[in-house]
C-alpha cells in the first residue's frame, strides 16, 4: 500500500510539473497572433465548429466558402464537432479549446501510465508518463486547433479497451473498442487497415487464450458493429447530402495525387516532394496558385467545366475517383520513382527531423522560447524505443531458456498480448499513413505508442546501474549508441520551409490590423523564396494597406510573370489600380482573374463594381449574379447583386436577394435595413415596417445606440406615411 502511494504522489507530481509546463507555453503563444487569428487547416476547423454552434454558415472575411453543408465530408468531421463542443461549453473563447486540450494531454499521460503499467511495470510507466508530460510536440499541439491530441486520447483508450478485452474476455470490451475505433475514424480517416490489423490479432489472441474461433468470430464482428455505429452519423448524412456512399471523408483521392503525381515524381525540390502541396494542372484548370480545403470547391467546378458537365453534378466522391485515377497512372508510370519516394516518405517518418505540411514545425519551436528547452529528439525517442524492445525480447528470450514462460502467469501472458498489439498498430498505422506526406502531425500518434516501450528501456536501464550490473549496461548502452548513430542520421535531405513560416505569420499580423508586422514578414518571406507567387500577392496587399500602391502593384505584376495562371495576382492587381482611379485598368485586370477562374467570386464581384463605375450596368450585373453561383453564401456578392437589380429596376429580383441575405445573415442589421426600404419603396409599407421592427431589435442586442436610432428613425417616418395613407 505504501509503494502505490509513493507511485500515485510521483505520477501526481509529473502531472503538476507538466501542467506548469503547459500553462507557461499557453501564455507565451497567447501572445503571438496565430492564438486568436488561425489559418489553413486549423481556420478551416474553426469556421466549421463555429458555425455549427451558431448555425451560421457565412465564411470568415477572406477565404471562400468551402461550402460543407453541400457534398460529403471534404475532411474529418470529429476533431471540428469536438471543437464546437468546446466552443459550446466555453463561450467560443480561444482560450478554451486551449484549456480542455492541455487538460486532454495531461489525462493522455495518465492513460499512457495506465498502459505502460499492465503491459510492463510501474517503473517504466511513471517514466513513460514523464516522457510524455515534458515531450515538446505534444505541449505545441496541445496549443494549436488540430486533431492529434484527441487522436492520442482515442487511440490510448482504444488499446486499453482491447486489452481489457484480452485479459477478461468480455465482448462489451471488443464492442466499446470497436466504438473508440469509429471515433478515431471520424478524427483520423485511416482507419481501415487498423481495422484488418486489430481483427488478425484478436483471431490470434482468442487462440494464445484457447477461447476457439467462434469466440474470436464474435469479438471480430463487435469490433466491427461498433466501428460501423460510430461511424453511421457521418456516412449517413454524405449520402443524404451528396447521394454518394462517403463512410467518412471523400478526400482519399485528392491526397494520394498531391503525394503521387508526375510532378513530385520527378521534381527535385524537396519541398514540394515531401511536403504534399503540388497540385499539377491546378493553374491552368482553376486559376490559383494554391489551394485549401476553402478553396476545393473551385477545384471541383473546374473540373466540371474541363469535363463539359453542368454545375453541380460532379461530387466530391466523383472528383476523388478522378484523382485517384490520375495517380495511378503516374505511380505505373514511374515505379521506380514510386518507390523511391514510399522509401523517402519512410525515411522522414522515422527520420529527426519535423516535416511541416499545414504547420512549420520545427521552426515554431525554434521561434518559442519554451519549446526549445524542452525536451523531445525524435532520434532519442525512437532509439529508447527499439532498445526498449531489444531489451524486453532478451529478457523473455533469457525466461524462455530457463523454462519460464509467459503461460505461468495470465497477467504475463496478456501482458505480451498487449505488446504485439502495440507493435502491430504501430506498424499498420505508419504504412496507412505512408501515402500521405511525413508530417510531424500525423506522426504524433506514433509517438505515444512508442513511449512505453521508451518508458521501459529507461526504467531496465535505471535498474542496471542500480544493481550494479555493469557489463550489461554498458553492454546496452554500446546497443544504443549504434542505434542512436542511425537514428540521428537525416538519411533523406530536409529543411524546415522557414520562407513559409514567416509568410503565415505575416498572414497572423494582417487579420490582426498590424500591417507594419504583417509586411515584415511578408518581406522576409519573399527574401527567402523570391519565387514563390503567393508571397509577393500577400505582401502586395499589405503594402496596399500601408497606401503603397505602386510598390503593391510592382508585387502583383512580379508575381502574375512568376505564374501566369494566377487569379489571385490579377485581382490583387486590379484593387490596387481602382484604388489609383484607373478604372479601365482594374476592369482588364479582374477580367483577367475571372477568365482565369471563372469561379472565383471576390474577382467577380470587383469586376461587376468596377463596370458598375464605368457605367455598364448590364455587364456588371452579370458580373455579380456569376459571384453568387460562384459563392452563394457570401454576403457580399448577393448585397451587390441586388444593389445592381435595383439599380436595373428589377424589385422583384432585388427583393429575393435581400430576403436571402437577411436569411444567411440572421445577425446584422443592414440587410433588413435594405429589404425594408426597398419594400417600402414598392408600397409594402406594413412588410417593410415588420422588416424594420426586425432591425431594431437586432440593433438593440448590439449596444450601438446611433443604429437603434437611426433604425426608429425608419419606422417613425414609415409608420406616419403609413398612417397618412390610410386615412
Amino acid at each position: 500500500m505504501k509503494r502505490e502511494r509513493v507511485i500515485l504522489y510521483v505520477l501526481g507530481g509529473i502531472l503538476c510539473a507538466g501542467l506548469a509546463v503547459r500553462a507557461s507555453y499557453i501564455l507565451e503563444y497567447a501572445g503571438t497572433p496565430n492564438f486568436t487569428y488561425p489559418a489553413r487547416d486549423a481556420l478551416y476547423h474553426d469556421y466549421w465548429a463555429r458555425a455549427i454552434v451558431t448555425g451560421d454558415w457565412t465564411p470568415p472575411a477572406w477565404p471562400q466558402d468551402p461550402m460543407i453543408g453541400s457534398d460529403a465530408y471534404f475532411r474529418a468531421p470529429g476533431y471540428p464537432w469536438f471543437l464546437a463542443w468546446v466552443y459550446l461549453v466555453t463561450g467560443s473563447s480561444y482560450l478554451g479549446p486551449r484549456i480542455v486540450q492541455v487538460l486532454m494531454g495531461l489525462g493522455n499521460c495518465v492513460l499512457l501510465f495506465l498502459l505502460a503499467r499492465r503491459l510492463f511495470d510501474s517503473a517504466s510507466a511513471l517514466v513513460a508518463a514523464a516522457l510524455m508530460a515534458f515531450y515538446w510536440v505534444f505541449i505545441y499541439y496541445e496549443g494549436e486547433l488540430h486533431s492529434p491530441i484527441l487522436s492520442v486520447f482515442l487511440l490510448f483508450l482504444f488499446v486499453l479497451a482491447l486489452i481489457r478485452w484480452t485479459e477478461g474476455g468480455h465482448w462489451s470490451a471488443a464492442l466499446a473498442a470497436g466504438s473508440v475505433l469509429g471515433l478515431f475514424a471520424l478524427v483520423r480517416s485511416n482507419v481501415f487497415p487498423i481495422f484488418l490489423s486489430v481483427g488478425a490479432w484478436m483471431a490470434w489472441a482468442s487462440a494464445r487464450n484457447r477461447r476457439g474461433w467462434r469466440w474470436a468470430l464474435v469479438s471480430v464482428s463487435l469490433l466491427g458493429l461498433g466501428t460501423a455505429v460510430a461511424v453511421s452519423p457521418a456516412t449517413i448524412r454524405n449520402y443524404r447530402v451528396s447521394g454518394t456512399f462517403v463512410p467518412v471523408t471523400a478526400n482519399v483521392g485528392v491526397n494520394l495525387y498531391i503525394n503521387f503525381n508526375d510532378w513530385t515524381m520527378t521534381d527535385s525540390g524537396e519541398y514540394s516532394r515531401w511536403e504534399g502541396t503540388s497540385l499539377p494542372g491546378l493553374g491552368e484548370n482553376v486559376g490559383t496558385t494554391g489551394w485549401d480545403c476553402f478553396t476545393y470547391p473551385r477545384v471541383v467546378r473546374a473540373l466540371e467545366r474541363k469535363y463539359g458537365l453542368a454545375p453541380g453534378t460532379m461530387k466530391y466522391a466523383d472528383a476523388s475517383k478522378y484523382y485517384t485515377r490520375l495517380a495511378l497512372d503516374s505511380m505505373r508510370r514511374h515505379p521506380g520513382a514510386t518507390l523511391r519516394l514510399l522509401v523517402g516518405r519512410a525515411l522522414l517518418f522515422w527520420g529527426p527531423a519535423e516535416v511541416s505540411n499545414d504547420e512549420i514545425v520545427a521552426a515554431e519551436r525554434n521561434h518559442s522560447r519554451l519549446l526549445r528547452s524542452l525536451p523531445g529528439n525524435f532520434a532519442v525517442l525512437s532509439t529508447l524505443f527499439v532498445l526498449g524492445l531489444a531489451i524486453r525480447t532478451y529478457d523473455c528470450a533469457r525466461k524462455r531458456g530457463r523454462a519460464e514462460t509467459d503461460s505461468v502467469s495470465g497477467a504475463a501472458r496478456h501482458a505480451v498480448e498487449g505488446r504485439m498489439l502495440l507493435l502491430l498498430l504501430i506498424a499498420t498505422y505508419f504504412v496507412s499513413v505512408l501515402p500521405a506526406a511525413p508530417a510531424a502531425r500525423y506522426r504524433v500518434p506514433a509517438i505515444a505508442l512508442l513511449l512505453p516501450f521508451g518508458g521501459y528501456a529507461i526504467a531496465s536501464l535505471a535498474g542496471l546501474a542500480r544493481r550494479r550490473r555493469v557489463r550489461a549496461l554498458v553492454a546496452w548502452l554500446i546497443v544504443g549508441a549504434a542505434v542512436g548513430a542511425l537514428a540521428r542520421t537525416q538519411w533523406v535531405p530536409y529543411e524546415a520551409n522557414e520562407a513559409a513560416w514567416n509568410f503565415y505569420r505575416g498572414g497572423a499580423y494582417s487579420q490582426r490590423g498590424d500591417v507594419e508586422n504583417a509586411v515584415k514578414y511578408y518581406s522576409k518571406a519573399v527574401e527567402l523564396r523570391p519565387r514563390f507567387a503567393m508571397y509577393r500577392i500577400n505582401l502586395g496587399a499589405a503594402l496596399a494597406e500601408q497606401g503603397r500602391l505602386d510598390e503593391a502593384i510592382s508585387q502583383y505584376l512580379k508575381s502574375a510573370e512568376i505564374d501566369p495562371y494566377s487569379s489571385e495576382a490579377y485581382n490583387r492587381l486590379g484593387l490596387a489600380r481602382a484604388r489609383q482611379g484607373k478604372v479601365d485598368e482594374a476592369i482588364e485586370s479582374f477580367s483577367k482573374a475571372v477568365e482565369l477562374s471563372p469561379d472565383y467570386p471576390e474577382a467577380c464581384v470587383n469586376l461587376g463594381i468596377a463596370l458598375g463605375q464605368a457605367g455598364r450596368a448590364d455587364e456588371a450585373l452579370e458580373a455579380f449574379r456569376k459571384g453568387v453561383a460562384a459563392a452563394p453564401r457570401m454576403p457580399e456578392a448577393r448585397a451587390n447583386l441586388a444593389h445592381a437589380y435595383e439599380a436595373a429596376g428589377d424589385s422583384e429580383h432585388a427583393l429575393a436577394e435581400w430576403a436571402e441575405l437577411v436569411r444567411l445573415t440572421p445577425d446584422r442589421v443592414a440587410p433588413r435595413v435594405r429589404m425594408g426600404q426597398l419594400l417600402e419603396k414598392m408600397g409594402r409599407k406594413p412588410e417593410a415596417l415588420a422588416v424594420y421592427r426586425e432591425a431594431l431589435a437586432l440593433a438593440r442586442e448590439s449596444g450601438d445606440e446611433a443604429l437603434v436610432l437611426r433604425v426608429q428613425e425608419l419606422i417613425d417616418s414609415t409608420s406616419d406615411s403609413h398612417d397618412s395613407a390610410s386615412q
